[in-house]
C-alpha cells in the first residue's frame, strides 16, 4: 500500500518511445533517440503505473511521452484501463497508422482527446517537414471526424504559415499554432536565467525506457526529448512516485530553478520554456484554456506569473 506525500494532478506516461516520423524540429528525426528509451513499456508495468499515481491524486492521464501512442499494440487497452479508474485519458500523434474506424474505437474504449501533430500546409511542406508523405491520409482523417473530441496542433515554422494554416483548418476542425519549438537546444534563441514555470507543476513524466536496462524513467518535463539519459530522476521498476518525487535528484533540480540556476543545467539551459520573449502560442480558434489536459498546468502557469 502507497503512503502519498506528493499530490501530483496529472500524468505523462510514455508507452513507446520510438516514432514511424522524421520530423526536423524533433530529436527524433534530427538524429536517433538514445537506444535505452527506444522501448515499449510493458502493459502490467504501464496499469501499475498508472495505479499507483492515481493514489497520489492524479485525474487525467496523457499516454505519450516523446514517441508515438498509436504504435503501441495495446494502446486500446490501457485506455480502458483508465476509464475503469475514472481517469481521463489523452493522446498526441501524428494520426498516421490507423484508419477512422479503429480511431473512433479508441474513443468508445474511454478516450477523452486525440491532438494530432501536423507541420506543413500542404503535401509538400509536410512531407518536407515531417519525414512522411501522409498528408492528405492525416488531414482527411482529422476532417472526417469533427464530431469527435479531436485538434489540431499545428506548427508554424515561417511567419505566413499561420495564415495558410487558418485556410487549412478554419470552420472545419479545432487547431492551434505554435511556435516552433526549442527541443532541448536544438534552436539557437536569447539566453534566459528565468525559472521554467513547469519545475513546480504538479505532473509526473515518465518515459518508457530507462538506464541500465531499467524502464519506468521519470523525467522533469517532456521538453528533454533528445537528453533523456542526462534527465533521469529515477525509476519506477525499483523506485517508489515517492521517493522519486521527493527524492535528492529531484530536489536538486527544483532548487537550481529557484535559485536562478536553470542555465547550469545541460537539458534546461537553452530551453525556449524560459525565454523571456517567446510567444509561443500563435492562434486558436477555440479556447485553448478549456483543454482539459492543460487545464491543471495553465492554472499553475497563472499562479506563477
Amino acid at each position: 500500500m502507497y503512503t502519498v506525500y506528493a499530490m501530483i494532478n496529472h500524468l505523462n506516461l510514455e508507452l513507446f518511445g520510438g516514432c514511424n516520423y522524421t520530423c526536423k524540429i524533433c530529436p527524433q528525426g534530427i538524429y536517433q533517440r538514445e537506444k535505452p528509451f527506444l522501448t515499449h513499456l510493458p502493459f502490467k508495468f504501464a496499469t501499475d503505473i498508472i495505479e499507483h499515481a492515481q493514489m497520489h491524486g492524479i485525474k487525467s492521464v496523457s499516454l505519450q511521452g516523446s514517441g508515438e501512442p498509436i504504435l503501441y499494440k495495446k494502446l486500446k487497452e490501457i485506455i480502458s484501463f483508465c476509464k475503469k479508474l475514472g481517469l481521463k485519458s489523452y493522446i498526441t500523434t501524428n494520426l498516421s497508422t490507423k484508419n477512422v474506424q479503429e480511431l473512433e474505437e479508441l474513443f468508445d474504449a474511454g478516450l477523452t482527446s486525440i491532438r494530432v501533430s501536423f507541420i506543413g500546409y500542404d503535401a509538400k511542406t509536410y512531407n518536407e517537414w515531417m519525414g512522411q508523405d501522409k498528408f492528405h491520409d492525416v488531414y482527411d482523417k482529422v476532417c472526417a471526424m469533427y464530431n469527435y473530441n479531436i485538434s489540431v496542433n499545428c506548427i508554424a515554422i515561417e511567419k505566413y504559415w499561420l495564415n495558410e494554416y487558418k485556410l487549412l483548418f478554419d470552420n472545419k476542425v479545432k487547431f492551434v499554432v505554435w511556435n516552433k519549438h526549442n527541443w532541448s537546444g536544438q534552436l539557437s534563441q536569447e539566453e534566459s536565467n528565468q525559472p521554467c514555470p513547469k519545475v513546480s507543476w504538479p505532473v509526473l513524466n515518465v518515459r518508457a525506457g530507462g538506464l541500465d536496462g531499467h524502464k519506468g524513467a521519470v523525467v522533469p518535463c517532456c521538453n528533454v526529448l533528445g537528453q533523456d539519459s542526462k534527465a533521469v530522476l529515477g525509476h519506477l521498476d525499483v523506485n517508489t512516485i515517492s521517493e522519486i518525487w521527493n527524492g535528492k535528484a529531484y530536489n536538486k533540480f527544483r532548487k537550481k530553478h529557484k535559485e536562478g540556476k536553470a542555465h547550469k543545467i545541460d537539458v534546461c539551459k537553452n530551453c525556449d520554456q524560459r525565454s523571456a520573449s517567446r510567444d509561443a502560442l500563435l492562434y486558436s480558434n477555440y479556447d485553448v484554456t478549456q483543454r482539459e489536459n492543460h487545464s491543471v498546468w495553465l492554472e499553475n502557469y497563472r499562479l506563477q506569473k
